[in-house]
């Protein structure tokens, strides 16, 4: 019935189309501004619509026509793949449409989320100004995804690199180590307050989440992101200004090479040298220096739609079986976050998905900022890469800004996500836990980024409830 109820939707609208009846507002906004033709997303009562922007025949109006699929012998509409992958941009990343399907997925994972599945970070999504996420996406694609990416790209770095110039990245990583766990720890206590109030442990006297000290705390979080960030774009400056003509030409040979025909260089770095997070570090900074000298200004900025936010243990949906298998090779779908973000909005009522979709009109205005801001920070950063001077106390001020964004939108999510989790029937609940398909690998105790940990003291969170 539900996907009869779509079909019906989807008629009716193109229906209003083909004989000038009046397109729904949502349809005719996405269209706004457009030429002819053009493709156009919008979000309807039954989650999000791709199509094409059309006039109806009376001519009176333009709107988003809605694809029906694509039949046999027809050419792939405007926007589809044809098998070149998908086309990344900062402008995708924050369209309604990514940000829907990104959003979908962090509530599915959060229904069935304890603090551990929530405190799994990546290692490399803080101080992300450095174009590897933009190299990840676009150049490695699918395999961008998967386990040999990071330490493939790390190693083809350090085999161009001299040893003192991989000296560099270990003295960096040296100075950085405490402030790099300080980020992970500073997340906890959202982290747990988050967990506590989609449980229903509140302090005594409390009700609800505090919007002003979650955006205040996020803001000081980022804060620290911006000085990791500053430091780390001066060390790898000071690795550029000391690169021979016969390293950058072997780099300029690499930059626009194909990545399955990067070589593969082995492993750089003896493990046993060095400390386990060392290791993770200068492995993180060679990638990124990679990135940056074969990047540019607007790689930098780019960044995956799931980098806000990520309270919600959307990276342990995917990380989970990853870190089960164990085997270089293993792969992240890249449609996995689209396909059962889609599917969990099919499996919600009107009230609970419309908590969803109101989402995306809800952080719209923060995310635009983001956008600007990145911007800000990532052309500071570069001035260091072409051998000038950053304005420091710059970088740390877009980064708490940033940051206070993030926590807007962090309070938004957690809200509504808490909403959804809390009223879910429990046909629904073992639905959306079969969904998320990860219960086989059980999370225990907490992550410090990818690592397992106890869970770290937060002392009192009372502060973040109201």
């Amino acid at each position: 019935m539900k996907s009869m109820s779509i079909i019906l939707s989807l008629i009716v609208i193109s229906a209003s189309l083909a004989y000038g009846k009046v397109p729904p507002r949502e349809s005719r906004a996405a269209c706004e501004g457009k030429p002819e033709n053009s493709p156009c997303a919008f979000i309807s009562p039954k989650g999000q619509e791709r199509g094409t922007c059309v006039y109806t025949p009376d001519r009176k109006y333009f709107a988003c026509r809605p694809e029906r699929g694509d039949r046999p012998g027809e050419k792939p509409g405007p926007g589809r793949d044809r098998g070149a992958g998908q086309k990344y941009s900062i402008e995708q990343a924050v369209s309604d449409s990514a940000q829907l399907n990104t959003i979908s997925f962090a509530a599915l994972s959060f229904m069935s989320s304890g603090l551990c599945e929530i405190s799994f970070l990546p290692p490399g999504k803080h101080a992300s100004y450095f174009g590897f996420q933009y190299m990840r996406d676009v150049r490695g694609g699918a395999a961008g995804h998967g386990q040999n990416f990071v330490p493939r790209t790390a190693n083809i770095m350090l085999s161009i690199l001299s040893a003192p110039q991989r000296q560099m990245l270990i003295d960096l990583a040296v100075q950085q180590k405490d402030k790099i766990k300080e980020f992970a720890l500073m997340r906890f206590p959202l982290l747990v307050s988050i967990s506590d109030y989609a449980g229903g442990t509140l302090p005594a006297g409390k009700t609800r989440l505090s919007r002003d000290k979650i955006v205040s705390h996020s803001g000081s979080l980022y804060a620290l992101d911006g000085e990791l960030s500053y430091e780390r774009a001066q060390g790898f400056g000071k690795v550029i200004d000391t690169l021979t003509r016969a390293q950058e030409s072997e780099l300029a040979g690499l930059k626009e090479l194909p990545y399955d025909r990067w070589p593969d260089k082995g492993e750089q770095l003896d493990k046993r040298r060095f400390d386990h997070d060392i290791h993770v570090a200068v492995m993180t900074y060679a990638s990124e220096l990679f990135s940056w000298i074969t990047g540019d200004l607007e790689k930098d900025v780019y960044f995956t739609p799931e980098r806000t936010a990520a309270y919600f243990g959307a990276y342990w949906t995917k990380a989970a079986p990853m870190k089960a298998v164990r085997t270089k090779d293993y792969q992240i779908s890249t449609a996995l976050t689209g396909d059962s973000g889609a599917r969990f909005l099919e499996m919600l009522d009107k009230g609970q998905r419309s908590l969803i979709t109101g989402l995306v009109r809800q952080q719209k205005p923060y995310l635009t900022e983001m956008v600007d801001i990145r911007r800000g920070i990532a052309s500071e950063l570069r001035k260091i890469a072409k051998g000038k001077t950053a304005d420091r106390e710059k970088v740390m001020a877009l980064s708490r800004r940033f940051g206070e964004l993030d926590g807007e939108i962090t309070f938004l999510y957690a809200d509504a996500f808490t909403r959804i989790r809390q009223s879910l029937t429990a046909s629904q609940a073992n639905d959306a836990v079969r969904l998320r398909n990860i219960s086989q690998y059980p999370c225990r105790g907490a992550y410090i980024y990818a690592e397992p940990s106890s869970v770290p003291e937060t002392g009192d969170i009372s502060m973040f409830f109201q």
